[in-house]
């Protein structure tokens, strides 16, 4: 026999998800001097956010010497996150200026999905204390659309280098960018467990997870895209506590309090194409224009906090 498990989640997600940009150029001074400028951008984005899903369990009969389960889930935000997208753009030519050039904010929407799938098997039991090695694949798309932004942004004169008082920036019910990364992590690690999986218990995990990640931002107000791929570490960790009411002998109530962390980083690079004028350069049109080989790091660290109220099935 197996024992089969199904329960709706509900679950809280904290964190975030993130980008940074870093390049440089070389530029002429009015002195005839060549000079080298590095640009920073620093894109922030929410995920805190109210999660609902299901989850789906098939566990070995209690029998089973050596007991196994597979478990694959799917969770979807609940609306939109808390907080708010923020913009930071830096700027540096040594003997010139080294500053924060312009912030912004701005509400985001998102349209968030996980999918889930973790495979156990139990290798090692002394007493209550088991050890089971640990197998699972992870998928995350995450799509956000900003609008309303606010804040500031100084302007520079390309000829003096020399940047002017801030100029403040509000945009209502205007776009401002749309985002979306996708991340895929396989997953091999290892689970202690106090108790049996059948019954009431209490286990955690910690699993290596290496991420491929995608991205793509298309700056609206900037008529530019932006697209990315590459690979990094990550790493997943959980814990579970499984417990079991008395049942009529072919169900079996029970209620889970699960948390689940993952952290990535991705270092690669990023192509920018315009697909129109760029604001920020009103001296030439950008139309057309490619831009290759801008080292680009992806990061984003969440955590999540859940119950799932469920029925087991022999």
């Amino acid at each position: 026999k197996v024992n089969i498990n199904v329960s709706p989640v509900i679950a809280r997600q904290f964190g975030y998800t993130e980008y940074q940009l870093d390049s440089q150029s070389l530029v002429v001074a009015l002195t005839g001097d060549t000079l080298l400028r590095k640009v920073r951008s620093l894109l922030e984005f929410p995920v805190d956010a109210l999660m609902g899903g299901v989850s789906f369990t098939v566990m070995s009969a209690p029998t089973e010497k050596h007991p196994w389960s597979v478990e694959a889930g799917v969770l979807t935000n609940i609306g939109d996150p808390d907080g708010q997208m923020k913009d930071f753009d830096w700027d540096r030519i040594p003997g010139y200026y080294d500053l924060l050039w312009s912030y912004t904010e701005s509400e985001a929407e998102m349209r968030s999905i996980i999918l889930s799938v973790e495979i156990t098997r139990e290798m090692y039991r002394r007493n209550s204390l088991g050890i089971s090695l640990v197998a699972g694949f992870r998928y995350q798309r995450i799509k956000q659309t900003m609008d309303n932004y606010a804040g500031w942004q100084m302007p520079l004169n390309e000829t003096t280098f020399q940047y002017g008082d801030p100029i403040t920036l509000l945009g209502i019910n205007i776009p401002a960018l749309a985002y979306e990364v996708k991340y895929s992590s396989p997953q091999i690690g290892l689970m202690a467990r106090l108790g049996s999986q059948h019954r009431s218990s209490v286990s955690s995990k910690v699993a290596f997870a290496p991420v491929f990640a995608s991205d793509e931002d298309d700056h609206i107000l900037r008529n530019k895209i932006s697209t990315a791929s590459g690979n990094g570490p990550g790493i997943a960790a959980g814990f579970k506590a499984h417990l079991v009411t008395v049942g009529n002998g072919h169900t079996t109530p029970f209620v889970d309090i699960v948390g689940d962390l993952h952290s990535l980083t991705v270092s690669t690079s990023q192509t920018q194409r315009w697909y129109g004028d760029d604001s920020a350069t009103p001296t030439f049109d950008d139309t057309g224009t490619v831009s290759t080989g801008i080292p680009h790091e992806i990061r984003s660290t969440q955590f999540s906090l859940g119950l799932r109220f469920g029925v087991g099935f022999y």
